[in-house]
């Protein structure tokens, strides 16, 4: 059986890039636990007051990515054409645009709230949580 050399260098390469981003998450742990303060469970939880609204909003953009690339073939424009690459589009920024309009909004009126699950509870009661 014959090995294709492309196989064998996106193996070496993906295991690279896994150990590498291992080592690089225990090394800033490693730093941000020995030189900062522990983080409380409501701290890890909401990180309420101590992120920026770049960060949020690009946590969703990556959240929003991670999602459709999981669910969609990578080759989806390929295949559905102009219309595709646009719904794509609008699929990955349409998470920013909604947190950056609304995220100071339903803070302010809904301040006890940590997650959309909260939410709905809190708007629709227990049984829709």
């Amino acid at each position: 059986m014959a090995v294709n050399p492309y196989v064998v260098s996106s193996y070496v390469f993906t295991i690279a890039a896994v150990l590498l981003f291992a080592t690089y998450s225990m090394v800033y742990t490693y730093r941000r636990l020995k030189g900062g303060r522990e983080l409380s469970l409501n701290d890890f939880v909401a990180a309420r007051g101590t992120l920026s609204a770049w960060r949020i909003g690009f946590s969703y953009f990556a959240s929003a990515v991670g999602a459709w690339a999981i669910v969609a073939p990578s080759s989806y424009a390929s295949y559905a054409g102009l219309l595709g690459l646009s719904m794509y589009a609008l699929a990955l920024g349409l998470p920013v645009l909604v947190v950056a309009g609304l995220g100071n909004w339903l803070q302010r009126k809904y301040p006890d709230v940590l997650s959309f699950s909260d939410f709905v509870g809190l708007r629709f009661g227990r049984l829709a949580q």
